[in-house]
Protein backbone atom coordinates (compact mmCIF):
# COMPACT_ATOMS: atom_id res chain seq x y z
CA UNK A 1 0.00 0.00 0.00
CA UNK A 2 3.04 2.40 0.66
CA UNK A 3 4.23 1.79 -2.33
CA UNK A 4 1.04 2.03 -4.43
CA UNK A 5 1.41 5.29 -2.68
CA UNK A 6 4.43 6.42 -3.67
CA UNK A 7 3.82 5.60 -7.21
CA UNK A 8 0.67 7.61 -7.37
CA UNK A 9 2.45 10.63 -5.52
CA UNK A 10 5.51 10.44 -7.72
CA UNK A 11 2.87 10.25 -10.85
CA UNK A 12 1.27 13.36 -9.93
CA UNK A 13 4.49 15.05 -9.59
CA UNK A 14 5.82 13.81 -12.78
CA UNK A 15 2.14 15.64 -14.22
CA UNK A 16 2.76 18.58 -12.52
CA UNK A 17 6.50 19.24 -13.76
CA UNK A 18 4.87 18.66 -17.37
CA UNK A 19 1.82 21.30 -17.05
CA UNK A 20 4.61 23.81 -16.32
CA UNK A 21 6.78 22.86 -18.49
CA UNK A 22 3.98 22.87 -21.37
CA UNK A 23 2.35 26.22 -19.82
CA UNK A 24 5.85 27.83 -19.57
CA UNK A 25 5.33 31.81 -20.71
CA UNK A 26 7.61 34.11 -22.37
CA UNK A 27 7.15 37.90 -21.14
CA UNK A 28 9.37 39.85 -22.99
CA UNK A 29 8.58 42.26 -25.17
CA UNK A 30 7.97 41.71 -28.65
CA UNK A 31 6.87 43.89 -31.95
CA UNK A 32 5.08 42.80 -34.61
CA UNK A 33 6.20 42.84 -38.44
CA UNK A 34 4.45 42.11 -41.25
CA UNK A 35 3.90 38.50 -42.36
CA UNK A 36 4.90 37.44 -38.76
CA UNK A 37 2.76 33.80 -37.30
CA UNK A 38 0.47 35.17 -34.45
CA UNK A 39 -1.90 33.62 -32.32
CA UNK A 40 -4.98 35.36 -30.53
CA UNK A 41 -7.63 35.24 -28.61
CA UNK A 42 -11.04 36.72 -28.90
CA UNK A 43 -14.06 37.54 -26.73
CA UNK A 44 -17.41 38.09 -28.02
CA UNK A 45 -20.30 38.34 -26.96
CA UNK A 46 -21.40 34.51 -26.35
CA UNK A 47 -17.80 32.41 -26.08
CA UNK A 48 -14.03 32.96 -26.36
CA UNK A 49 -12.51 32.18 -29.87
CA UNK A 50 -9.22 30.98 -30.57
CA UNK A 51 -7.80 31.92 -34.07
CA UNK A 52 -4.12 31.83 -35.52
CA UNK A 53 -2.66 33.37 -38.93
CA UNK A 54 -0.17 35.70 -40.76
CA UNK A 55 -0.22 39.35 -39.35
CA UNK A 56 -0.83 42.27 -41.84
CA UNK A 57 -1.17 45.23 -40.10
CA UNK A 58 -3.15 47.25 -37.79
CA UNK A 59 -5.45 50.13 -39.11
CA UNK A 60 -7.43 52.57 -35.97
CA UNK A 61 -8.12 50.31 -33.26
CA UNK A 62 -8.41 46.93 -35.67
CA UNK A 63 -6.38 44.14 -36.15
CA UNK A 64 -5.84 43.07 -39.38
CA UNK A 65 -4.85 39.32 -40.04
CA UNK A 66 -5.02 36.33 -42.58
CA UNK A 67 -6.56 32.96 -41.95
CA UNK A 68 -6.91 30.13 -44.40
CA UNK A 69 -6.82 32.27 -46.89
CA UNK A 70 -9.09 35.09 -46.11
CA UNK A 71 -8.43 38.64 -44.11
CA UNK A 72 -9.94 39.19 -41.17
CA UNK A 73 -10.29 42.43 -38.76
CA UNK A 74 -10.87 42.20 -35.21
CA UNK A 75 -11.24 45.00 -32.75
CA UNK A 76 -8.01 44.99 -30.54
CA UNK A 77 -10.22 45.73 -27.62
CA UNK A 78 -11.93 42.39 -28.06
CA UNK A 79 -8.00 40.67 -27.67
CA UNK A 80 -7.52 38.69 -24.40
CA UNK A 81 -4.04 37.58 -25.48
CA UNK A 82 -1.55 37.68 -28.48
CA UNK A 83 0.83 35.59 -29.27
CA UNK A 84 3.58 35.54 -31.57
CA UNK A 85 5.84 33.17 -33.14
CA UNK A 86 9.37 33.47 -32.61
CA UNK A 87 10.63 30.65 -34.19
CA UNK A 88 10.85 26.90 -33.35
CA UNK A 89 11.82 24.99 -30.23
CA UNK A 90 12.75 21.35 -29.79
CA UNK A 91 10.21 18.86 -27.40
CA UNK A 92 12.89 17.30 -25.47
CA UNK A 93 11.71 18.38 -22.27
CA UNK A 94 7.81 17.48 -23.20
CA UNK A 95 9.34 14.47 -24.35
CA UNK A 96 11.07 13.24 -21.29
CA UNK A 97 8.39 13.97 -18.76
CA UNK A 98 5.69 12.21 -21.04
CA UNK A 99 7.76 9.01 -21.55
CA UNK A 100 8.93 9.14 -18.23
CA UNK A 101 5.11 9.35 -16.73
CA UNK A 102 4.19 6.76 -19.28
CA UNK A 103 7.03 4.34 -18.48
CA UNK A 104 7.28 4.66 -14.76
CA UNK A 105 3.10 3.60 -14.45
CA UNK A 106 3.64 0.83 -17.14
CA UNK A 107 6.95 -0.30 -15.03
CA UNK A 108 4.93 -0.21 -11.66
CA UNK A 109 1.70 -2.73 -13.47
CA UNK A 110 4.09 -4.70 -15.25
CA UNK A 111 6.02 -5.57 -11.76
CA UNK A 112 2.34 -6.32 -10.35
CA UNK A 113 1.41 -8.81 -12.76
CA UNK A 114 4.46 -10.77 -12.28
CA UNK A 115 6.33 -13.21 -14.03
CA UNK A 116 5.73 -16.82 -12.50
CA UNK A 117 2.42 -18.88 -12.62
CA UNK A 118 -0.44 -18.51 -10.33
CA UNK A 119 -2.98 -20.67 -9.26
CA UNK A 120 -4.81 -20.71 -6.74
CA UNK A 121 -8.64 -21.63 -5.80
CA UNK A 122 -9.91 -19.23 -3.01
CA UNK A 123 -7.88 -16.21 -5.29
CA UNK A 124 -7.81 -16.99 -8.59
CA UNK A 125 -4.76 -14.80 -9.34
CA UNK A 126 -2.64 -14.21 -6.33
CA UNK A 127 1.04 -12.79 -6.39
CA UNK A 128 3.66 -15.02 -5.95
CA UNK A 129 6.10 -12.53 -3.81
CA UNK A 130 5.47 -11.72 0.10
CA UNK A 131 4.70 -8.05 0.61
CA UNK A 132 8.67 -6.84 0.65
CA UNK A 133 9.68 -8.78 -2.05
CA UNK A 134 6.19 -7.61 -4.05
CA UNK A 135 6.64 -3.95 -2.97
CA UNK A 136 10.22 -4.23 -3.63
CA UNK A 137 9.71 -5.23 -7.58
CA UNK A 138 7.22 -2.79 -7.79
CA UNK A 139 9.91 -0.08 -7.14
CA UNK A 140 11.77 -1.42 -9.40
CA UNK A 141 9.76 -1.40 -11.71
CA UNK A 142 8.69 2.13 -11.49
CA UNK A 143 12.46 3.34 -11.45
CA UNK A 144 13.24 0.94 -14.82
CA UNK A 145 9.88 1.88 -16.33
CA UNK A 146 10.44 5.91 -15.93
CA UNK A 147 14.13 5.61 -17.27
CA UNK A 148 13.36 3.88 -20.46
CA UNK A 149 10.05 6.01 -20.88
CA UNK A 150 12.19 9.17 -20.40
CA UNK A 151 15.50 8.31 -23.03
CA UNK A 152 12.62 6.83 -25.65
CA UNK A 153 10.63 10.53 -24.86
CA UNK A 154 13.44 12.63 -24.69
CA UNK A 155 14.42 10.40 -28.20
CA UNK A 156 11.15 11.36 -29.82
CA UNK A 157 10.54 14.75 -28.40
CA UNK A 158 14.32 15.78 -28.79
CA UNK A 159 14.30 14.88 -32.79
CA UNK A 160 10.37 16.89 -32.76
CA UNK A 161 10.17 20.45 -33.09
CA UNK A 162 7.26 22.78 -32.05
CA UNK A 163 6.19 26.77 -32.58
CA UNK A 164 7.45 28.46 -29.72
CA UNK A 165 5.42 31.43 -28.73
CA UNK A 166 5.46 34.26 -27.10
CA UNK A 167 2.66 36.79 -25.14
CA UNK A 168 2.69 39.99 -26.97
CA UNK A 169 1.45 43.21 -24.80
CA UNK A 170 -1.95 44.14 -25.77
CA UNK A 171 -0.43 47.81 -25.93
CA UNK A 172 1.99 46.80 -28.23
CA UNK A 173 -0.81 46.51 -31.30
CA UNK A 174 -1.83 50.02 -30.39
CA UNK A 175 -1.70 52.24 -32.69
CA UNK A 176 -0.66 54.81 -30.87
CA UNK A 177 2.80 53.15 -30.25
CA UNK A 178 2.73 51.15 -33.24
CA UNK A 179 1.45 53.24 -36.45
CA UNK A 180 -0.01 50.80 -39.47
CA UNK A 181 2.57 50.31 -42.55
CA UNK A 182 1.47 51.23 -45.42
CA UNK A 183 0.94 47.99 -47.48
CA UNK A 184 -0.51 48.15 -51.16
CA UNK A 185 -2.99 45.53 -52.18
CA UNK A 186 -0.47 43.92 -54.13
CA UNK A 187 1.98 43.66 -51.02
CA UNK A 188 -0.88 42.07 -48.94
CA UNK A 189 -0.99 39.46 -51.79
CA UNK A 190 2.83 38.67 -51.77
CA UNK A 191 2.59 37.95 -48.06
CA UNK A 192 -0.39 35.71 -48.35
CA UNK A 193 1.31 33.45 -50.82
CA UNK A 194 4.58 33.80 -48.31
CA UNK A 195 2.77 32.59 -45.56
CA UNK A 196 -0.13 30.42 -47.10
CA UNK A 197 1.36 27.18 -45.38
CA UNK A 198 2.04 27.99 -42.27
CA UNK A 199 -0.86 28.68 -40.11
CA UNK A 200 -2.61 25.10 -41.94
CA UNK A 201 1.16 23.66 -40.71
CA UNK A 202 0.43 24.54 -37.16
CA UNK A 203 -2.56 23.96 -37.11
CA UNK A 204 -2.50 19.90 -38.11
CA UNK A 205 0.79 19.41 -36.68
CA UNK A 206 -0.70 16.85 -34.19
CA UNK A 207 -2.61 14.32 -34.51
CA UNK A 208 -4.42 11.86 -32.50
CA UNK A 209 -6.13 8.11 -34.07
CA UNK A 210 -7.66 5.65 -32.68
CA UNK A 211 -8.97 2.53 -34.50
CA UNK A 212 -9.91 -1.07 -34.09
CA UNK A 213 -10.46 -4.20 -36.29
CA UNK A 214 -9.30 -7.90 -36.53
CA UNK A 215 -5.89 -10.33 -36.32
CA UNK A 216 -5.57 -10.95 -40.09
CA UNK A 217 -3.07 -14.01 -39.44
CA UNK A 218 -1.48 -15.89 -36.00
CA UNK A 219 0.74 -18.38 -35.88
CA UNK A 220 0.30 -18.83 -32.07
CA UNK A 221 -2.75 -21.00 -32.86
CA UNK A 222 -0.56 -23.61 -34.30
CA UNK A 223 1.81 -23.57 -32.06
CA UNK A 224 -0.63 -24.21 -29.05
CA UNK A 225 -2.81 -26.83 -31.08
CA UNK A 226 0.57 -28.80 -31.32
CA UNK A 227 1.28 -28.29 -27.60
CA UNK A 228 -2.22 -29.80 -26.29
CA UNK A 229 -1.93 -32.43 -29.13
CA UNK A 230 1.39 -33.67 -27.90
CA UNK A 231 0.08 -33.39 -24.13
CA UNK A 232 -3.23 -35.35 -24.84
CA UNK A 233 -5.45 -32.57 -25.49
CA UNK A 234 -7.10 -33.64 -28.83
CA UNK A 235 -9.72 -36.08 -27.30
CA UNK A 236 -13.16 -35.51 -29.41
CA UNK A 237 -16.46 -34.43 -27.95
CA UNK A 238 -19.40 -37.17 -28.83
CA UNK A 239 -22.76 -36.37 -27.96
CA UNK A 240 -25.44 -39.34 -28.88
CA UNK A 241 -28.99 -38.29 -27.74
CA UNK A 242 -31.87 -41.19 -28.92
CA UNK A 243 -34.42 -39.21 -29.77
CA UNK A 244 -37.06 -38.75 -33.26
CA UNK A 245 -34.41 -36.64 -34.65
CA UNK A 246 -31.69 -39.29 -33.36
CA UNK A 247 -29.23 -36.37 -32.64
CA UNK A 248 -25.76 -36.57 -32.42
CA UNK A 249 -22.92 -34.12 -32.03
CA UNK A 250 -18.81 -33.93 -32.01
CA UNK A 251 -16.35 -31.62 -31.74
CA UNK A 252 -13.37 -31.64 -32.61
CA UNK A 253 -9.83 -30.63 -29.60
CA UNK A 254 -8.05 -28.85 -29.95
CA UNK A 255 -9.92 -25.94 -31.34
CA UNK A 256 -8.99 -22.04 -31.45
CA UNK A 257 -11.42 -18.86 -31.98
CA UNK A 258 -9.80 -15.92 -33.25
CA UNK A 259 -13.73 -13.79 -33.85
CA UNK A 260 -12.80 -10.31 -32.36
CA UNK A 261 -16.47 -9.85 -31.11
CA UNK A 262 -16.33 -12.87 -29.09
CA UNK A 263 -12.44 -12.85 -27.37
CA UNK A 264 -12.22 -8.97 -27.31
CA UNK A 265 -11.85 -5.76 -29.76
CA UNK A 266 -8.32 -5.16 -30.08
CA UNK A 267 -7.16 -1.57 -29.87
CA UNK A 268 -4.81 0.76 -31.64
CA UNK A 269 -4.12 4.47 -29.75
CA UNK A 270 -1.51 6.20 -32.29
CA UNK A 271 -0.20 10.08 -31.47
CA UNK A 272 1.57 11.79 -34.30
CA UNK A 273 3.81 14.82 -34.25
CA UNK A 274 5.01 16.35 -38.16
CA UNK A 275 8.60 16.51 -38.30
CA UNK A 276 8.17 18.40 -41.93
CA UNK A 277 5.41 17.82 -44.40
CA UNK A 278 6.78 14.09 -45.31
CA UNK A 279 7.78 12.48 -42.25
CA UNK A 280 6.50 12.26 -38.23
CA UNK A 281 7.29 10.67 -35.44
CA UNK A 282 4.66 8.71 -33.97
CA UNK A 283 4.00 7.07 -30.30
CA UNK A 284 1.49 3.78 -30.83
CA UNK A 285 -0.13 1.94 -28.61
CA UNK A 286 -1.69 -1.72 -28.78
CA UNK A 287 -4.31 -3.85 -27.14
CA UNK A 288 -4.70 -7.12 -28.83
CA UNK A 289 -6.42 -10.61 -27.51
CA UNK A 290 -4.86 -13.09 -30.33
CA UNK A 291 -7.26 -16.12 -29.97
CA UNK A 292 -8.80 -18.28 -27.35
CA UNK A 293 -7.87 -22.24 -27.67
CA UNK A 294 -9.37 -25.25 -26.38
CA UNK A 295 -8.70 -28.87 -25.64
CA UNK A 296 -9.91 -31.52 -24.33
CA UNK A 297 -8.09 -34.88 -22.35
CA UNK A 298 -10.46 -38.08 -22.28
CA UNK A 299 -8.75 -39.99 -19.53
CA UNK A 300 -9.24 -38.73 -16.83
CA UNK A 301 -11.84 -36.14 -18.55
CA UNK A 302 -10.98 -32.52 -18.17
CA UNK A 303 -10.97 -29.15 -20.43
CA UNK A 304 -8.01 -27.05 -21.02
CA UNK A 305 -8.98 -23.14 -22.08
CA UNK A 306 -6.03 -20.85 -22.83
CA UNK A 307 -6.43 -17.32 -23.66
CA UNK A 308 -3.65 -15.02 -25.09
CA UNK A 309 -3.12 -11.52 -25.53
CA UNK A 310 -0.57 -9.05 -26.20
CA UNK A 311 0.11 -5.52 -25.06
CA UNK A 312 2.51 -2.51 -26.46
CA UNK A 313 4.36 0.58 -26.81
CA UNK A 314 6.30 1.23 -30.49
CA UNK A 315 7.61 4.61 -31.12
CA UNK A 316 7.49 4.89 -34.73
CA UNK A 317 8.45 6.92 -38.12
CA UNK A 318 6.07 7.95 -40.24
CA UNK A 319 6.56 8.80 -44.13
CA UNK A 320 4.04 10.02 -46.29
CA UNK A 321 5.48 10.26 -50.01
CA UNK A 322 4.73 13.57 -51.79
CA UNK A 323 2.35 14.92 -48.51
CA UNK A 324 -0.27 12.52 -49.62
CA UNK A 325 -3.09 10.59 -48.27
CA UNK A 326 -1.25 7.22 -47.93
CA UNK A 327 1.69 6.63 -45.00
CA UNK A 328 4.30 4.24 -44.11
CA UNK A 329 5.63 3.78 -40.45
CA UNK A 330 8.29 1.52 -38.82
CA UNK A 331 9.71 1.05 -35.74
CA UNK A 332 10.23 -0.81 -32.57
CA UNK A 333 8.39 -1.76 -30.05
CA UNK A 334 8.07 -3.02 -26.17
CA UNK A 335 6.00 -6.10 -26.30
CA UNK A 336 4.02 -7.63 -22.90
CA UNK A 337 2.87 -10.66 -24.06
CA UNK A 338 0.74 -12.89 -22.05
CA UNK A 339 -1.18 -16.48 -22.00
CA UNK A 340 -3.98 -17.27 -19.41
CA UNK A 341 -5.65 -20.21 -18.22
CA UNK A 342 -9.26 -19.53 -18.07
CA UNK A 343 -11.29 -22.76 -17.35
CA UNK A 344 -15.10 -21.85 -17.25
CA UNK A 345 -14.03 -18.24 -17.93
CA UNK A 346 -12.06 -17.83 -15.17
CA UNK A 347 -8.15 -16.99 -14.81
CA UNK A 348 -7.20 -19.16 -12.64
CA UNK A 349 -2.78 -19.21 -14.06
CA UNK A 350 -0.66 -17.29 -16.40
CA UNK A 351 2.66 -16.62 -17.95
CA UNK A 352 4.29 -13.90 -19.45
CA UNK A 353 7.30 -12.35 -21.17
CA UNK A 354 8.55 -9.52 -22.16
CA UNK A 355 10.16 -8.90 -25.23
CA UNK A 356 10.93 -5.96 -28.14
CA UNK A 357 9.85 -6.52 -31.47
CA UNK A 358 9.26 -4.40 -34.55
CA UNK A 359 6.38 -2.65 -36.16
CA UNK A 360 5.30 -2.00 -39.50
CA UNK A 361 2.42 -0.17 -41.23
CA UNK A 362 0.96 0.65 -44.63
CA UNK A 363 -2.04 3.20 -43.99
CA UNK A 364 -4.51 5.95 -45.65
CA UNK A 365 -6.02 9.02 -44.30
CA UNK A 366 -8.72 11.24 -45.28
CA UNK A 367 -9.58 13.85 -45.89
CA UNK A 368 -6.52 15.61 -44.87
CA UNK A 369 -7.20 19.06 -44.08
CA UNK A 370 -9.81 19.03 -41.87
CA UNK A 371 -9.39 18.68 -38.24
CA UNK A 372 -11.90 15.08 -38.40
CA UNK A 373 -10.13 11.86 -40.11
CA UNK A 374 -10.75 8.29 -40.79
CA UNK A 375 -7.98 5.89 -41.53
CA UNK A 376 -7.79 2.12 -43.15
CA UNK A 377 -4.26 0.07 -42.41
CA UNK A 378 -2.02 -2.55 -42.44
CA UNK A 379 0.27 -3.39 -39.68
CA UNK A 380 2.74 -6.24 -39.18
CA UNK A 381 3.69 -7.17 -35.57
CA UNK A 382 6.96 -9.05 -35.73
CA UNK A 383 8.04 -10.59 -32.27
CA UNK A 384 11.21 -13.31 -32.03
CA UNK A 385 9.63 -16.89 -30.88
CA UNK A 386 10.10 -17.85 -27.25
CA UNK A 387 9.37 -20.24 -25.29
CA UNK A 388 6.02 -20.25 -22.67
CA UNK A 389 4.51 -22.94 -19.98
CA UNK A 390 4.02 -25.05 -18.33
CA UNK A 391 0.28 -25.06 -17.84
CA UNK A 392 -1.52 -27.47 -15.07
CA UNK A 393 -5.00 -28.49 -14.73
CA UNK A 394 -6.28 -31.08 -11.90
CA UNK A 395 -8.61 -34.15 -12.16
CA UNK A 396 -9.10 -35.30 -8.56
CA UNK A 397 -5.92 -35.89 -7.41
CA UNK A 398 -4.64 -36.21 -10.86
CA UNK A 399 -2.49 -33.55 -12.19
CA UNK A 400 -2.18 -33.54 -15.83
CA UNK A 401 0.86 -31.07 -17.55
CA UNK A 402 0.64 -28.58 -20.87
CA UNK A 403 4.08 -28.69 -21.36
CA UNK A 404 6.41 -25.56 -22.21
CA UNK A 405 6.20 -24.98 -25.77
CA UNK A 406 7.50 -22.53 -28.38
CA UNK A 407 5.53 -19.72 -29.11
CA UNK A 408 5.01 -17.20 -32.00
CA UNK A 409 3.54 -13.96 -31.24
CA UNK A 410 4.05 -12.22 -34.38
CA UNK A 411 0.97 -11.24 -36.19
CA UNK A 412 -0.73 -9.28 -38.76
CA UNK A 413 -3.59 -6.80 -37.66
CA UNK A 414 -6.18 -4.95 -40.04
CA UNK A 415 -7.61 -2.21 -38.98
CA UNK A 416 -10.21 0.89 -38.97
CA UNK A 417 -10.57 4.23 -37.25
CA UNK A 418 -11.35 7.70 -36.75
CA UNK A 419 -8.59 10.52 -35.76
CA UNK A 420 -8.55 14.10 -35.00
CA UNK A 421 -5.84 17.10 -35.80
CA UNK A 422 -4.75 19.53 -33.63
Amino acid sequence: MKTRKLICLSAAILGHLLILTLNEVWTQVVYLRPGQLVKLTVKNDWSVESHSGAFIRTSNDTFYYRENKKIFGTYVGAIEKLYVSVGEKSNLKQGIMIGGLLGGLLGALRATAGSTEHSQKDNPISDPFDDAFQNLAIALGFGVGTLTGAFLGGFIGGTSRSVEWVEVPLSSISAAEMPPPVISGETIQHKMVMTDQVPMAEKYRWSCNVSTGGIASSFLCDDIEKAMIRSGFDAPVIIKEVTPEHYYSETNYPNHNTDPLKIGMPLSVQINYALTPNVFSSLLMLHSTLATVSGHHENPEIFMSLKARSIALCPLVIFRPNSGASELGFGPGLFYNQIEQRPRGQAISRRQKITMGLVGQVALRFPQRTRLFASIGLQYRWLPKFRIGPFKVTSGETIITLDPFTSDFSHAFINAGLGYHF
